[in-house]
């Protein structure tokens, strides 16, 4: 390169680096929005307006000027923009003379979009001005600078009135800006602070004046939300920068949208389905908002009656809403379509059949099944005999009966009938012997019915064949009585499962696993609480003796079970008195002593000093699991038992008064003072083998008395 070239160089850099001072210069002093320098005795700008606070592209913005003086003054206008970097004499030169005191208005037209600086000059009118511009752009006397953005405008086209949470969302936005433009849309759910991104940043460049559509997908919960569409110029950083550190845009279009859920049936629960009746029909949805429901049924003749009147009024979707349905039944089968909608709308879908409108639908299949009545006799099996059922049918002219049988303990079913019976009337009582004769134990007897010479509407799930209705019961054959032996039976309105659920949830069950006291899983609880388990069980059988007080047993036979049995050594006459003065099994009695004291070792049965007294507590009663020493001793000096015949006597007294002859509870079981099916709130424990742990004792006093009285009382569950 020669010295020439340099030079040329050199002088090109220095000039281009004294513009780029003076703009900076020009641009510092326009931005801090202060009058220029001048002599005081030459006109000032007091003030500069603006006609709006956002000026879009091809807006006109008027702006007013005043000045201090009421002289006359001239003004002139140039803007400069960010984009080109360029200044422009808006309306070329100054204006005619104008009195400075009173407000000069001017428009500014056709702007196009982007950043600029606006700066207002005033001179004396007819001078020159005593200040010259750095740029050489001209004089005045002082200037009034301002920055101001001109803003593209942004439309988007209104989205249905009903937008779904499984809808793809697709927006038709548009802006006024001629050449290339970028959108983005973010949405807010409101009230949460976090805005989505559903673009994926800005979109690929697009005509900005020609409709561009986004597809945003679809929303991820229903409710209230902001959508903001964003737009910018191409190949340029957006005006604004958002609050949040989200991006930059030149301008955004925020409107607010509601994302209706798409409810959708969670349970249907159909019942009442007989003959001539009118079925119930209990729903539930899957949102909290309001619903409205509407039910079809569907007979054999394939078409489709509303049984609700159209739709239900609107309901609260999470609460279960009930009605009965008008269709009246005949025998046979039915379909039941439940649709549902947002409460209020129209529906999304239109049914194929011209039926109506819904958001979603729900159909299931129900029988309408023939009341079916059975009685069993005798009341009371006892084994060998044979079960006698009287079955009848009253809503079917003729029908035909089967009967099968299972052990409650398996699934193996018997037909007991050896198929259905010959056709009968259905509204005369027709009776069925059911054999061979029963072992002892526990039984399912299932008994079926359908209207003669059919095949029956509904299908066994374990393929044992088809029926219009059915009934099971459970039924109890007793082993046979020996001479001291005597059976009894307590029928209680549950099903073994119902009785397993309220343990499950209502109570606290726990097992000793390693010397640590933990909560018993369902397998467990089901295995004690399962009377099948124990019944025909010569030792298992004793967790069902009755405790009320019978004759058959003798101090001496007591205490040669309570030998080397601590304190409770030789207090056989003791525990005998105790029993009859409180009706009270006698060997229940000290069986439960042995247990709560670990066979009269335990500190409450050796004595435990309160208040200088030394108090004693047979039954652990009131000894709470936390504390056991502490509470259970306050609560025998609260009772005076400072002996251990005081002991014996008071907790047997209370035992009988709060458990085995209370009137209320009749927990007068090992079995019921553990369980109470009846009334589970009041146990007597929380281990799960509380009343088994008691069987060793007991069986051990009978063993010893051969020709003791035994009454057993069995649980039986629907």
């Amino acid at each position: 390169m020669n010295d020439i070239s340099r030079l040329r160089k050199v002088v090109i850099v220095v000039v281009f680096a004294f513009i780029i001072i003076a703009l900076q210069q020009n641009v510092q002093a326009a931005t801090s929005s202060q009058t220029g320098q001048a002599n005081t005795s030459n006109p000032k700008i007091v003030s500069v307006t603006r006609s709006s606070n956002q000026v879009f592209q091809n807006d006109a913005l008027k702006l007013g000027v005043v000045s201090n003086t009421s002289s006359s003054v001239q003004y002139r206008f140039l803007i400069y923009s960010y984009d080109t970097g360029s200044w422009k004499d808006i309306f070329n030169g100054y204006s005619t003379p104008v009195s400075g005191s009173q407000e000069y208005d001017v428009n500014v037209n056709n702007l196009a979009v982007g950043k600029y600086k606006i700066s207002v000059w005033v001179k004396a009118a007819g001078t020159t001005g005593t200040i010259n511009n750095s740029l050489g752009l001209g004089s005045y006397d002082d200037y009034y600078a301002f920055d101001e953005i001109c803003n593209p405008k942004v439309t988007v086209e209104s989205l249905p009135s009903q937008v779904y949470q499984d809808d793809d969302v697709n927006l038709t936005v548009q802006s006024d800006i001629t050449g290339k433009v970028q959108y983005r849309v973010l949405v807010n759910k409101l009230n949460t602070n976090e805005w989505i991104d559903k673009s994926n940043g800005y979109s690929s460049p697009v005509d900005g004046n020609t409709p561009f559509n986004i597809n945003i997908g679809k929303f991820n919960d229903y409710g209230d939300y902001r959508i903001s569409v964003w737009v910018k110029r191409y190949e340029r950083d957006g005006m604004y920068t958002n609050s949040l550190g989200l991006g930059n845009y030149d301008n955004y279009y925020c409107f607010k949208q509601c994302i209706s859920p798409v409810p959708q049936i969670k349970d249907a629960q159909v019942d009442n389905m007989t003959i001539g009746s009118n079925p119930n029909i209990k729903l539930l949805s899957n949102v909290s908002e309001k619903v409205q429901y509407r039910v079809f049924i569907n007979d054999s003749s394939g078409s489709w009656e509303d049984v609700t009147g159209g739709y239900t009024s609107s309901v609260d979707g999470d609460n279960y809403y009930a009605t009965k349905l008008s269709k009246t039944l005949s025998s046979g089968k039915y379909k039941i379509s439940v649709w549902v909608k947002n409460a209020g709308t129209v529906g999304r879908i239109s049914n194929s059949q011209g039926l109506g409108n819904y958001d979603s639908y729900y159909v299931l299949e129900k029988v309408c099944s023939p009341t079916l009545n059975v009685t069993a006799t005798p009341s009371s099996l006892i084994e060998g005999d044979t079960l006698k059922l009287n079955v009848s049918a009253p809503q079917l002219a003729n029908a035909q009966y089967r009967v099968l049988v299972s052990p409650a303990s398996s699934n193996t079913w018997t037909d007991a009938t050896n198929g259905y019976t010959s056709a009968v009337s259905g509204s005369d009582s027709y009776e069925i012997s059911v054999n061979p004769p029963f072992a002892s134990g526990k039984y399912r007897i299932s008994v079926w019915v359908k209207e003669a010479n059919t095949q029956g509407n509904i299908q066994n799930a374990q393929g044992l064949g088809s029926y219009d209705n059915y009934y099971c019961f459970t039924e109890f054959v007793q082993p046979k009585a020996g001479a001291n032996t005597q059976y009894t039976q307590t029928n209680y309105n549950y099903t073994l499962q119902q009785v397993l659920n309220m343990e499950l949830n209502q109570q606290a069950v726990y097992e000793n696993s390693n010397g640590q006291w933990v909560a018993a899983d369902s397998n467990t609880i089901l295995k004690y609480l399962d009377p099948a388990n124990y019944i025909n069980d010569p030792f298992g059988r004793f967790e069902f003796l009755k405790l009320t007080y019978y004759d058959g047993i003798s101090a001496d036979d007591i205490n040669n079970v309570l030998k080397g049995k601590g304190v409770l050594e030789n207090k056989g006459a003791v525990f005998l008195q105790a029993a009859a003065d409180s009706n009270i099994n006698p060997m229940y009695l000290v069986s439960h002593a042995l247990l709560e004291t670990g066979n009269g070792t335990s500190n409450l049965a050796t004595g435990i000093v309160v208040n200088g007294e030394t108090v004693y507590n047979m039954f652990g009663i009131g000894a709470y699991d936390e504390n056991a020493d502490y509470y259970g001793s306050q609560y025998a000096y609260n009772q005076g038992w400072f002996s251990v015949d005081a002991a014996i006597k008071g907790g047997a007294k209370f035992v009988s008064s709060s458990y085995i002859n209370n009137p209320q509870y009749n927990q007068d079981t090992l079995y019921k003072m553990r369980w109470n099916p009846n009334n589970p709130s009041h146990q007597y424990a929380t281990d799960v083998k509380w009343a088994i742990n008691q069987i060793y004792n007991i069986k051990s006093l009978y063993d010893l008395c051969p020709t003791a009285k035994l009454i057993f009382d069995l649980p039986i569950y629907k």
